[in-house]
């Protein structure tokens, strides 16, 4: 199935935003599947938890989006 593809983005105060919306029409109804990824500096947050992604961190991460996208389909 093939879907349009349209991008976003977006920064400001260390922080940034990218997407990617697909719309389709199928059966005269209009069909959106987004990924969006919001990065905020972890260097903003006091907490254990902060890590920078590295490329292969974030190659991972958008690997799984796209596939959770991919399983995508009509089913009439």
């Amino acid at each position: 199935m093939k879907f349009k593809l349209f991008e976003t983005d977006g920064a400001g105060s260390n922080q940034s935003l990218e997407g990617h919306a697909y719309r389709n029409f199928h059966e005269n109804k209009c069909y959106e599947l987004s990924i969006r990824i919001v990065y905020a500096n972890p260097a903003l947050f006091d907490s254990p938890f902060n890590k920078e992604l590295s490329p292969k961190d974030w190659a991972d991460v958008n690997a799984q989006l796209k596939g959770a996208l991919d399983s995508f389909q009509f089913l009439k």
